[in-house]
């Protein structure tokens, strides 16, 4: 991005679309494990620019939609993620809540430089039916 002369105006993202959080959720860590290099994963990768639409060639520029959003800071190492995910789920179950069928991470930190313990990812989960 530098090298194109384009400056971001956060962290990097990645939003997983089609999540059915009551079967992941559900599942054992070997399925889990099966799943993660077996299931096709419908996702986005993007980067918060400070300008749209600049230096943009070869990317397709998009929103992050404003609305309702479960979060959690995850701290540590990205394998463990899943655990901040339960933490949601058990969350939104307790308070009835309904979970859109995606999520968004946002890698606060560059695990090429931050130790493993350190790394930061903000997880957000958009609330069914609550946007705008």
């Amino acid at each position: 991005m530098a090298r194109r002369g384009i400056e971001m105006a956060g962290a990097p993202y990645v939003l997983y679309r089609g999540v059915d959080w009551e079967d992941l959720n559900n599942q054992g860590k070997l399925k889990m494990l099966i799943q993660l290099f077996t299931k096709k994963w419908n996702l986005e990768i993007g980067f918060p620019l400070k300008e749209a639409g600049k230096g943009n060639q070869g990317f397709q520029e998009g929103t992050i939609p404003a609305g309702e959003y479960l979060q959690i800071l995850h701290r540590g190492s990205y394998r463990r993620v899943g655990e901040s995910y339960k933490l949601l789920w058990a969350y939104a179950l307790g308070e009835k809540l309904s979970l859109a069928p995606e999520s968004i991470e946002f890698y606060l930190n560059d695990p090429c430089v931050t130790p493993e313990g350190e790394l930061q990812t903000r997880i957000l989960i958009p609330l069914q039916g609550r946007g705008e």
